[in-house]
């Protein structure tokens, strides 16, 4: 079997490429993986069909128990395909790959149940009606003696013609002797990627991680409590006030497999299991499809969990429409103990379907003539409720990715962690200032999801094809922040240091809400191969943007030579468009050369597919790339106009706009225009802080801009003003320790010293030398950093004008030594100059580096006011120097004659 990818979660396994082989089935790709396997869509030759084919995981361990899992798996896979139910996906073929099990499927065209109720307004009728035929699959199944154990509205798909159909059945078990959950097939600590709504599988291992995460969080269990009598209490009020008793229960019978928020109790308390478990999930399903929320509730596994074991449900919503018999149906199926609950799905589908008979029938005609306006105001207003309670977003979304503040978070727990575990000082400030954006970020993606809805479900102003494509937009911005969320986890000190950047760069949701923007994209192709794979390459995509974002840039330029040829095989250009733009964005970093065509190939496919968001982010890449990185003004004045006018056609947008004019404002200054570029940052500054606000970092970085400008103009109090304000907003969004506050500093001592105010420059330059010193890591050599050349200059030049020439010479000389180009050379030169004239001994090598200086200076191909002020006052202290000693002007000369032309 050929292509073979190494995943990035080493539990996974080897990961299918695109156009390997199971069997005789050709992989189209990923479209989906759990905690049992992966899904792939692929093709069957002989058939001509598509189909899916889901990998099923084994244990890491000892041959003969990989052995064992491989032939368990094969004969619950053998049972699988037995089963032949209109609404059970249909098992074509299953087999052996290595050290695992495939199980190949029928692709369903269609969604998935969550996806369904979400797509249109659906009333208790149409949900109850898909769920008995749900229903029907489950007990098909149980009378095969097979148990799914992970039944959920994700697991159920309908397909386009209405089709309901059972599917993932990676958790079924025979239900020949009890059934409990097996030893974990995942090895290592799951703690910090548990989510209610996703499959888990964990072991005691896993268990004891997930407690001490909860200790920590909710403090020690409540003295005397005995945790194995106490889970069996049938008291569900105080039995487990602190949540502690489930945590207990786990560590002690070791393993747990399901999906934590459709699990039945006896899952929980490791018992033995029957299709009544399967039945009370099928209830929890059935009752937040029908009421918009889940019947027990809880800001995090551990109260979900202790919530179910306890039986504590909630009522549910008031005014509802949905009939207080199917309620009481629902209650009997989530009944705590299994012997209280229907004795098979046969009878709960019986009841059902059973409607029980009016016992008023001889109500008066008037009366109930009076009766039905009020009863269509209270239906009315009870299916605004029930659509409105749908348009939530569940609890649990965002569990595993990035936790909402409130209730026990253990993947934001687990961030934090990790970034501690660093040891960079400014760690713990990075993650609050990147959880406060994400935060941000997670609350207005929930906003614009409820709007979203509710505009199509409550107000139905937007229509179910707008709703499509705005939930697209959202699944995208989703994918989008797990990526970051996963390159988070495990972060080196590039990660943190630009944890707060990365957070930033996660996709705008503007373009969520503008139906104008949706619609004009072109749509992914109807072929279910084609839309699989563009789906595979999407989540390639994502996950190398994060790498990018999060410093990683040879990681993420190597994945994504991968994605745009991935991109180019899907022939979906909106895809391609968006992989273009974003290697060439990475790759601009360090070539130009090389970026350039691929911004403007994609800038091509952008304008083919009507993709404005990246034809503009493309353009305005390519400003900088013709105007920094070629100095040629006028290719980036085209690139400037043609940008304008895209964001003109489109209506405008302030922070695209703002970035547009922060890249022409650079290109303006390495052109030597600095009166110009001042005004062009300073209308970005405009434009960034109407979008952003006041505070946000990008305006910091901006007015750090600004103040460079005023720098090289001269005009030095009018910088240290701005430079002021550029330090204030950085160090209060990424704290007092950060790194970049390095490079401010350096600057604000620079332009002090302009003032004259060296003791103050010096200051500003020891804390810059501090903060890159102590953030080097413990394995690293200070002399490997060429980086620290900036504030050792800015160190000597301070000295130097205080008169400590014993001070400034090692350290301008160490400066010049690490040869950083960040440096300014040729200041720094003659300042070493001036430094070694003080002793009489250094004063012929003082004036051989002021010879250098000058010629230097006078190679300044666009200088600058600053420059200019500079070369003139090399040019009068060597003429000064030039007239003493005949030894000084010989090696003058010597050092400013060309060297001799090569061979």
């Amino acid at each position: 079997m050929g292509g073979v990818n190494m995943p990035t979660n080493p539990d996974e396994g080897p990961r299918l490429a695109r156009g390997a082989t199971v069997g005789r089935y050709v992989v189209l790709g990923r479209v989906g993986a759990g905690a049992m396997g992966e899904v792939y869509a692929a093709y069957d030759p002989e058939l001509d069909r598509k189909l899916a084919i889901k990998l099923l995981r084994t244990t890491a361990g000892p041959a003969e128990q990989t052995d064992d899992q491989k032939a368990r798996l094969l004969r619950e896979a053998r049972a699988i395909a037995k089963l032949s139910h209109p609404n059970v996906v249909v098992v074509h073929d299953f087999g052996s790959l290595d050290d695992r099990v495939f199980i190949a499927m029928e692709f369903v065209e269609g969604s998935t149940v969550t996806v369904w109720l979400h797509a249109a307004p659906r009333t208790w009728r149409e949900v109850l009606k898909l769920f008995i035929a749900a229903g029907r699959g489950l007990q098909c199944a149980h009378e095969q003696s097979l148990l799914h154990r992970d039944f959920k509205p994700e697991n159920v798909m309908v397909s386009r013609d209405g089709q309901v159909r059972v599917m993932d059945f990676g958790l079924v078990q025979h239900m020949n002797g009890p059934v409990q959950a097996e030893p974990p097939a995942v090895g290592r600590a799951a703690a910090a990627r548990l989510s209610p709504d996703d499959t888990l599988e964990l072991g005691p291992s896993e268990a004891a991680a997930l407690r001490r995460d909860v200790v920590a969080a909710r403090g020690t269990p409540p003295a005397g409590t005995d945790l194995g009598s106490a889970l069996q209490s049938r008291d569900p009020v105080g039995a487990d006030p602190s949540g502690f008793l489930l945590l207990g229960r786990l560590t002690d019978t070791g393993a747990l497999v399901g999906t934590p928020a459709y699990m039945a109790p006896e899952q929980f308390r490791g018992q033995p299991l029957d299709a009544r478990s399967d039945q009370f999930s099928f209830c929890v399903a059935l009752h937040e499809s029908l009421y918009g929320e889940h019947p027990y509730g809880g800001a995090s596994i551990t109260e979900l969990a202790t919530n179910i074991v306890q039986g504590d449900s909630r009522a549910p919503p008031p005014n509802t429409a949905v009939p207080t018999w199917i309620r009481r149906v629902i209650r009997k199926g989530l009944a705590r103990s299994p012997d209280e609950r229907y004795p098979s799905m046969k009878d709960l589908l019986a009841a059902l379907e059973r409607r029980p008979r009016s016992r008023r029938r001889q109500i008066l005609a008037g009366a109930l003539a009076a009766l039905a306006l009020v009863g269509i105001a209270a239906s009315v207003r009870s299916t605004v409720l029930r659509q409105r309670a749908v348009c939530q977003v569940p609890a649990a979304r965002f569990d595993g990715v990035w936790e909402r503040a409130s209730g026990v978070s253990l993947r934001r727990a687990a961030i934090r962690t990790a970034f501690l575990h660093t040891g960079k000082d400014y760690a713990d400030a990075a993650f609050g200032a990147a959880a406060s954006l994400l935060d941000k970020y997670v609350a207005d993606w929930s906003a614009t999801f409820r709007e979203a809805c509710i505009a199509t479900r409550v107000r139905g102003s937007e229509t179910a094809e707008v709703l499509d494509l705005r939930m697209r937009c959202l699944d995208d911005r989703f994918d989008e922040l797990r990526a970051l969320s996963d390159v988070l986890a495990s972060p080196s000190g590039d990660v943190v240091e630009n944890a707060v950047q990365a957070a930033m760069s996660l996709s705008p949701l503007e373009r969520c809400t503008s139906t104008k923007l949706s619609r004009a994209t072109l749509p992914i192709p109807a072929s279910p191969a084609t839309a699989a794979a563009i789906q595979v390459v999407r989540a390639d995509l994502v996950a190398a943007k994060a790498l990018e974002d999060a410093g990683k840039s040879s990681q993420a330029i190597a994945a994504l030579f991968e994605v745009v040829a991935n991109a180019r095989d899907t022939g979906y250009r909106p895809l391609l468009a968006e992989a273009l733009y974003q290697l060439g964005v990475s790759t601009s970093q360090a070539d130009n050369r090389a970026a350039e065509p691929l911004l403007i190939e994609a800038v091509t496919e952008a304008q083919a597919c009507r993709d404005d968001d990246v034809l503009i982010e493309a353009m305005i890449a390519l400003i900088s790339v013709r105007g920094e990185g070629a100095h040629d003004i006028a290719g980036a004045e085209l690139w400037r106009r043609l940008a304008g006018a895209s964001l003109e056609r489109i209506g405008g947008n302030d922070h695209l706009r703002a970035r547009a004019q922060a890249n022409w404002a650079a290109a303006l200054a390495s052109a030597g225009r600095f009166e110009d570029a001042l005004k062009a940052y300073e209308q970005a500054l405009a434009d960034t802080r109407r979008a952003l606000g006041p505070a946000h970092l990008e305006v910091g970085l901006t007015l750090a801009a600004i103040a460079n400008v005023q720098y090289k103009l001269g005009d030095f109090s009018a910088a240290l003003a701005v430079c002021d304000r550029a330090l204030a907003i950085t160090e209060a969004a990424l704290g007092p320790k950060h790194p970049r506050l390095g490079h401010l500093l350096v600057d604000r001592s620079e332009i002090l010293a302009g003032l004259g105010r060296y003791r103050e420059a010096k200051h500003d330059a020891e804390r810059s030398y501090d903060l890159w010193t102590r953030n080097l890591g413990s394995s690293d050599h200070l002399s490997d950093h060429a980086s620290l050349a900036i504030p050792l200059a800015a160190l000597g030049l301070a000295d130097l004008g205080l008169g400590d020439s014993s001070r400034a010479v090692p350290a301008l000389r160490e400066a010049l030594a690490r040869g950083e180009a960040g440096i300014p050379a040729v200041a720094v030169r003659f300042a070493l100059a001036r430094a070694l004239w003080a002793s009489p001994r250094s004063r012929v090598e003082a004036v051989a580096l002021a010879g250098l200086a000058r010629a230097e200076a006078r190679r300044i191909a666009r200088p600058t006011s600053r420059d200019r002020a500079l070369q003139a006052e090399i040019e009068r202290w060597c003429d000064e120097r030039a007239r003493q000693p005949a030894v000084g002007e010989s090696r003058l000369v010597e050092a400013e004659r060309p060297p001799p032309a090569g061979p």
